[in-house]
């Protein structure tokens, strides 16, 4: 655990620093502007997945508290019991941010002795490059693996690539999207250094209203399974979404259809149900400002007679 903060002191004292000098000088004086920069390929559906799965619990009772330092740096401690198993875990987390220079430092550490750790820099040498570097450390056992990151945001284009390096071997993960008007597009793929052969593709294209209350989402992966979404704003209080996806070596298929009614300043309401008659219940009160309650619940409409239903409440403290 030492070398491990040596090593990450040495590499904010003595590594960064280049990169802050060549930013520096080759920072453009006009900022990008955001609106025409495309999101990464994984989040071409964001609206859709954030409808279907945020302020759902099932099964589980979580606590969270977030607190901000007057230096800026943020805390956060969570824990989680699961109510089938009982077993309970946790974690703290600080991150840390030099706007000066454009750097963030995450670490993490939970209650499986897990360390990690995130130094993300931005605008290194070209506006809307930045550069990262993802660590984790197991003390116990001694297990390490490390990822590299680049992130490029330019007018209309969103490209990333990730090298992960372990025992195992080399995985490279990127991704690039494209935007034109209201209309996005994407490809991803994952390459396997130890089985020398690329292992996952996808590709598919979105598309988003002006106003960004409406976005439709396809995407084919691996030529054999395809997924699509819809997210709709249909008033300011009301929220609708579908997810489907299904494969094409098979008859398999699942839907799923949400929305989501904020009942007032402080309060709302959330519903889901797939075609396996799974419903799924959601309401979450703000007590007072900075904290929220969130129960819910997920029933088994074709089986109510089986324990197969679950309940979940989550507690947060800002």
């Amino acid at each position: 655990y030492v070398r491990m903060v040596l090593f990450e002191v040495f590499a904010l004292r003595l590594c960064f620093p280049s990169f802050f000098f060549i930013s520096r000088a080759c920072k453009i004086s006009s900022l990008l502007v955001s609106m025409s920069i495309p999101p990464i390929f994984d989040d071409f559906a964001k609206k859709a997945s954030k409808l279907f799965t945020d302020d759902y619990v099932f099964g589980r009772v979580k606590f969270a508290v977030k607190s901000t330092a007057e230096n800026g740096v943020q805390v956060k401690t969570a824990g989680v019991s699961n109510t089938d198993t009982g077993k309970a875990s946790g974690s703290l987390e600080t991150k840390f941010e030099h706007k000066d220079y454009g750097v963030k430092v995450t670490e993490k550490w939970d209650t499986d002795n897990v360390l990690n750790t995130e130094i993300t820099a931005d605008d290194v040498a070209l506006e809307g490059l930045q550069l990262g570097f993802d660590s984790m450390f197991i003390p116990t056992t001694g297990q390490k693996s490390g990822k590299f990151k680049v992130d490029l945001k330019r007018p209309h284009l969103h490209v990333t690539t990730d090298v992960e390096v372990d025992y195992i071997g080399p995985v490279l993960r990127s991704s690039a999207s494209m935007s034109h008007g209201p209309w996005m597009g994407g490809i991803q793929g994952v390459y396997e250094g130890s089985q020398n052969r690329l292992t996952a593709n996808s590709v598919g294209m979105a598309f988003e209203s002006e106003e960004g209350d409406y976005t439709l989402s396809a995407t084919l992966q691996n030529g054999s399974e395809f997924m699509g979404s819809l997210h709709q704003r249909l008033s300011a209080d009301l929220e609708f979404g579908v997810q489907a996806s299904c494969s094409l070596t098979s008859s398999t298929t699942n839907m799923t259809i949400g929305t989501r009614y904020q009942l007032d300043e402080s309060s709302f309401i959330k519903a889901k149900v797939n075609n396996r008659s799974h419903i799924g219940l959601a309401y979450g009160r703000n007590l007072r400002e900075g904290v929220k309650l969130v129960a819910s619940a997920i029933v088994d409409a074709q089986n109510t007679s089986q324990p197969n239903h679950r309940v979940g409440l989550s507690l947060e403290f800002n």
